[in-house]
């Protein structure tokens, strides 16, 4: 899934400011290509701590994209 189909998905659940999301996704989940399990991503990330949702390995991609 590239980029501009990852931020349509999160504008459509709401998240305007997708920067973040939109480079965790292809960073983490560069084969993915099911909308239904981006769109849970998307739910967790506007949860405000998207971090408790996430394994060791996205929590280190994480950590990598807002150091």
């Amino acid at each position: 899934m590239n980029k501009e189909q990852i931020r349509t998905i999160a504008r459509n659940r709401g998240m305007w400011n997708s920067d973040l999301f939109e480079s965790f996704i292809e960073k983490r989940f560069s084969n993915e290509s099911d909308p239904s399990y981006i769109s849970e991503w998307v739910d967790r990330f506007l949860s405000g701590n998207p971090v408790c949702y996430m394994d060791s390995k996205s929590k280190e991609v994480f950590k990598s994209l807002i150091e």
